[in-house]
């Protein structure tokens, strides 16, 4: 990677194709080498983390994709937290990333194949469009290829490895290049464009919708100018917002019942506590993942710590030359980075600061739209001060393009580079390599056994993560399992539940209490699932109990695993 960027500096429009070219193979070359940590390309079904949020989100994704090719009304019905109705909107529903999804399911029912090509599509999207915005600033390829790595690899979506919907901000780029693009030509093609890219961003995700809509909203109030609006500006503009109104209401309205029938409805009230959420230092202190972190003693910034926010030093370093470069020659970028890095900050501390004596603006927001209560961790605002810094060091990069010759500049651009990947390679991760995934033989079965019913089974699978002390994270591994046969199983993970769920769960934990019992009977549970990490003690009751039952049939998988068939009519 020595000199692949030195052929990007300015001059003569003849083999402008090839370098980008070289460029976006650059991008998917190093969107390999990271991808390569988290699965391996030889097995697209295999993960280094299939719990916890992982899962929860594979059983999302491919429950959407489903929905979208079967049965779109139950889209939102999801089949885990039976017999609750909307279990999807407990969670996110990532509509937009299901659709990729769908081609991929044609060919594999491994839910995640599908979960690892949205990884590597995020930071392949992200390096080009971040590579075709600052092209379209500076008309630098120096620029725009620095562009491309700053943000496809900034280590933010290493952070969010566990989040799938937080990390596919691939589309920041292409809606502010198309807000851009319509401010100096409206037309009904620009109009299209622009509403299609954020509403694929909106529908990957609550956080970056509202995050989104922020970047818009500050890039389209910088770049506003009153003496130039006619009325085709007020009109593509006013098409673009109608069209996302309309494609993100439908998926909106689930949202609003859950609030109310979850422990969402107590996040408003909690929101006034939540402040003081980031500091200066969480910006630029070196991640424990990465080669110079893990030099630091008792480094406290590991992988999944929400304040884990490192920019980058090289980055910083170019935006205070790219300040004065964009300043001199487009005030509005300047302008716009600086908005977008104040403003992220701001939010990035949540609703309430002690230190800065009051509520935040954030605060306020949340009262006027209730929806914005459900931001938890806001500082993931940061995704604002990330593009504010991709915008400014874009720039340095040009200025010093303008400064030296052809091959002066493309070195000069290609040690920032390498020092940038440098900073942010996750080389030091905590899990191990990726496993390729299976479904557990309890689900397996399951799966037999729904061949031949009219409806999907009601499943409970024991032990009941939830009913113990702990995150209860391995209640998401059969939420995952689930995909193999889309039975309705009463277990659930997310990160809201409906409400008296978890109440329910203790009683069905007390099995076979006669209270546990009526609650099988009432949500007709099927199938009972009894895996071996349920201590052998109570396996030994349960099958036990079940055996002198007359309505029961036990069906063993291994010497240590059961399944206890139902039949309440008998």
């Amino acid at each position: 990677m020595a000199n692949p960027t030195a052929a990007l500096a300015p001059g003569s429009q003849k083999g402008n194709s090839a370098v980008t070219l070289a460029c976006f193979l650059l991008f998917a070359f190093l969107s390999y080498l990271w991808c390569r940590r988290f699965f391996s390309f030889d097995e697209l079904g295999s993960q280094v983390m299939m719990d916890g949020d992982p899962a929860l989100n594979a059983r999302a994704l491919n429950w959407v994709s489903r929905a979208f090719t079967t049965d779109l009304g139950s889209l939102f019905n999801g089949n885990t937290f039976y017999p609750y109705a909307r279990s999807i909107a407990l969670s996110e529903h990532m509509a937009a990333l299901a659709l990729f999804n769908v081609p991929v399911r044609w060919f594999t029912d491994n839910p995640w194949v599908g979960y690892n090509l949205i990884i590597f599509g995020a930071y392949l999207l992200s390096a080009i469009g971040a590579y075709l915005l600052l092209y379209e600033l500076t008309q630098s390829r120096l620029a725009a290829c620095w562009a491309g790595i700053f943000w496809a690899f900034c280590f933010f979506r290493v952070h969010h490895l566990s989040h799938l919907q937080i990390l596919t901000y691939q589309w920041f780029p292409f809606i502010a290049l198309f807000i851009l693009r319509l401010d100096k030509n409206p037309s009904l093609k620009n109009a299209c464009l622009l509403s299609l890219f954020f509403i694929l961003q909106a529908l990957t995700s609550w956080y970056l919708a509202v995050i989104a809509s922020f970047l818009a909203l500050i890039i389209f109030v910088v770049n506003l100018k009153p003496t130039q609006l006619t009325i085709r500006h007020f009109g593509s503009f006013a098409l673009a917002g109608f069209l996302v109104a309309i494609a993100i209401a439908p998926f909106a309205w689930p949202y609003i019942g859950a609030i109310r029938e979850t422990d969402l409805s107590g996040r408003l009230a909690a929101s006034s506590t939540l402040g003081d959420q980031v500091k200066l230092l969480d910006f630029f202190f070196l991640p424990v993942s990465t080669y110079l972190g893990a030099m630091i003693p008792n480094n406290k910034y590991w992988v999944w710590q929400e304040n884990t926010l490192f920019i980058g030093y090289s980055a910083c370093l170019l935006a205070l030359p790219g300040l004065w470069y964009s300043w001199q020659k487009n005030r509005r970028v300047a302008l716009m980075a600086l908005a977008l890095i104040l403003v992220g900050y701001v939010l990035a501390l949540g609703y309430f600061s002690t230190a800065w004596g009051g509520k935040l603006p954030l605060y306020y927001i949340a009262q006027k739209f209730s929806f914005i209560a459900a931001i938890r961790a806001p500082q993931r605002f940061a995704l604002l001060i990330y593009f504010g810094v991709l915008l400014l060091s874009g720039y340095g990069i040009a200025y010093l393009a303008s400064k030296f010759n052809a091959r002066l500049s493309g070195v000069v651009a290609s040690a920032f580079a390498l020092l940038f990947l440098f900073e942010v390679y996750p080389t030091n991760l905590p899990y191990g390599q990726p496993v390729v995934y299976q479904p557990s033989i309890l689900d397996s079965e399951i799966a037999k056994a729904s061949k031949d019913k009219s409806k999907p089974l009601v499943v409970l699978h024991y032990p009941i993560y939830t009913a113990m002390p702990g995150y209860p994270t391995n209640e998401a591994v059969y939420m995952v399992d689930s995909t193999t046969h889309w039975a309705k199983i009463m277990n659930g993970f997310s990160g809201a539940e409906p409400l008296g769920f978890k109440d329910n769960m203790k009683v069905l934990n007390t099995l076979p209490s006669p209270e546990a019992l009526a609650l099988l009977k009432k949500n007709h549970v099927d199938v009972l699932a009894i895996h071996a990490a349920l201590p052998e003690a109570r396996r030994i009751e349960l099958k036990a109990f079940f055996e002198a039952q007359p309505y029961v049939t036990i069906r063993q998988v291994g010497a240590d695993q059961f399944l206890v068939l139902l039949d309440h009519q008998r």
